[in-house]
């Protein structure tokens, strides 16, 4: 939350369009490339970051525009 850095291991999924793609945060960032197949068009944009033990869960949602 808040543009501030995750500094414990979390597990992360990233939804686009109720598609879901797992991951984990490295050093508080998360890499992730949107697939190339995705067709023109707005795409809605869920993040979640899963309960640690120390930050509680967290979910973001947002839209990719595609031309």
């Amino acid at each position: 939350d808040n543009n501030n850095k995750i500094n414990k291991k979390t597990a992360v999924v990233i939804k686009i369009d109720g598609v879901s793609y797992n991951m984990n945060n490295s050093n508080g960032e998360i890499f992730f490339k949107v697939p190339v197949k995705l067709s023109q068009g707005v795409h809605q944009i869920t993040v979640i970051s899963g309960d640690n033990g120390k930050y509680l869960d967290s979910r973001a949602n947002t839209v990719l525009i595609r031309t």
